[in-house]
């Protein structure tokens, strides 16, 4: 029992003295437990009287923004990357249809674009 509350589990360093900590008031329990809060290893913590290092391993907010927003500009550029190719694919594939269906060469011998027909406002006969 620590502070009348069974602990449950193995009794180890870190439970006994998380346990111990818990039951002060806040802002009235010893300077040991502000020092140790967090840290990984507690009985190093409590033999130095320190913490060394916080456990966790977290980054740092502003490595983590970077990182957020580096992704979002490569989903961004990969993005527009498709939407360009996309168009351009369609563009082709229009091309190709009216290419089936619009003369590719006038009376004169002169090969145009299948474009070349629409350009004109269809004033052309298709029928030769």
């Amino acid at each position: 029992f620590v502070n009348t509350v069974a602990l449950r589990g193995g009794l180890s360093v870190d439970t006994v003295f998380t346990a111990i900590c818990n039951g002060y008031l806040e802002g009235t329990e010893p300077s040991i437990c502000k020092q140790c809060d967090g840290c990984s290893d507690f009985e190093t913590c409590i033999q130095k009287k320190k913490c060394n290092g916080r456990g966790g391993g977290g980054v740092s907010m502003h490595t983590f923004m970077g990182s957020i927003l580096l992704i979002a500009a490569l989903f961004g550029g990969a993005a527009f990357w498709h939407y360009r190719k996309t168009r351009e694919d369609m563009r082709d594939q229009v091309r190709g249809i009216l290419a089936e269906y619009m003369p590719l060469e006038g009376d004169d011998g002169h090969i145009g674009s299948p474009m070349d027909f629409a350009r004109k406002g269809g004033t052309e006969s298709l029928m030769t």
